[in-house]
């Protein structure tokens, strides 16, 4: 068992230190470092019991306060992709958390002190945080698991990916925690369920640091429509039926926005309007001399724009990609991509140089596109 630990704690410190040296890091990832850096304090302090304690009861039955820190940190993270901020106030969720921190200790001291009495209070201690650590886990994971599912268009295909496995893994953890429970007193079993327990530890780190070194996006096809042209075909649409067509598409997409739902495409924009994908591209590429995602993703920026300067308005804090996905972007890359193509900077470098002028107008560099 000690081995395993140790190999556990070695992942965790080297995910947390290749996350923390990343030059792609953002303030979504300090959540995540929190997370494995958690992991590694639970498998220490485990290491430190396994290695140095000779306590069957301190082996086998004392829990780590640190586990009441995991459903906390994935429910926040979830919560911050999708409003791009936090407020103190949720705070309070580490609540149980700092009062087991103390108990932990306190424990410990008791133990040392007088072993008796310091038995008496570990098995009070170890009583309570298992309802807590299983029933708040098991809470936090069904509900963060149900908040990916409703904001799923609002959250990036990776994070989801992500974030959808690591619940999945703790309310499995959550099935080994009731099994330990009622198998307490069988050290043979439970050091097994324990041993599975700590290679999932080992399976949430690599799972992190793949996410952020390799990606789990798919990939988003922009270049080949970019191409598409229908040029070298014969009109079979006259001008003012190109006008008609354009003043339609134009009103579906300001009346429905749904250029908010990530996943939409032509098919989609075609069946809505009942216009044929073939007059829908004659009409974007000989009227508006675009594309589908040009045209698209241009009403994102607009939409992004706007949403910037309420949020500039307000005075709140501002996470530009947080807005972005909001504005029905998928991927980073492609909102990048985009608002360089349209805005002719970066989202960033646009912020700064257009910080007060965004509180006076916030479309006005994309009103001439529908002229």
């Amino acid at each position: 068992m000690d081995y395993i630990i140790a190999a556990g704690m070695f992942q965790a410190g080297i995910a947390v230190a290749l996350l923390w040296l990343n030059k792609k890091r953002n303030q979504y990832d300090n959540l995540l470092i929190t997370l494995i850096a958690c992991i590694g304090v639970h498998l220490f302090a485990k290491w430190v019991i396994y290695a140095m304690v000779d306590d069957k009861d301190v082996k086998l039955a004392m829990n780590t306060f640190i586990q009441l820190a995991y459903g906390p940190l994935i429910y926040l993270y979830v919560r911050k992709l999708k409003t791009g901020f936090i407020p103190l106030t949720y705070l309070f969720l580490f609540l149980p958390l700092f009062i087991a921190t103390v108990a932990y200790f306190s424990v410990i001291s008791s133990l040392f002190v007088n072993p008796v009495i310091g038995h008496a209070h570990l098995q009070i201690y170890n009583n309570w945080t298992s309802y807590f650590i299983v029933i708040g886990n098991g809470v936090y994971a069904v509900i963060t698991s149900y908040l990916l599912k409703k904001w799923k268009k609002n959250i990036p295909f990776a994070e989801y990916k992500l974030i959808g496995s690591i619940c999945a893994i703790f309310i499995f953890l959550n099935g080994l925690s009731i099994i330990c429970m009622a198998i307490e007193s069988n050290a043979t079993y439970l050091l097994a369920l324990r041993y599975v327990a700590y290679s999932l530890f080992m399976v949430i780190c690599f799972l992190v640091v793949r996410h952020k070194y390799v990606g789990t996006n798919p990939p988003e096809i922009v270049a080949d429509d970019e191409q598409k042209s229908v040029s070298d075909r014969k009109p079979i649409l006259s001008s003012e039926q190109l006008a008609d067509f354009a003043d339609i598409l134009n009103t579906y997409m300001r009346k429905t926005k749904a250029y908010l739902d990530i996943d939409f495409n032509m098919d989609k924009l075609s069946e809505d309007t009942n216009i044929s994908r073939r007059y829908i591209s004659e009409t974007l590429n000989t009227y508006f001399f675009k594309s589908f995602y040009r045209y698209i993703n241009e009403y994102r920026i607009e939409e992004f724009i706007l949403e910037l300067n309420k949020r500039i308005e307000s005075d709140v804090e501002i996470n530009l990609l947080s807005i972005a996905y909001q504005s029905g972007f998928k991927t980073k890359s492609s909102f990048n991509l985009y608002f360089k193509k349209i805005v002719g900077t970066t989202p960033t470098d646009y912020v700064k140089k257009n910080q007060d002028s965004l509180k006076k107008s916030a479309i006005q560099p994309f009103v001439f596109r529908l002229l």
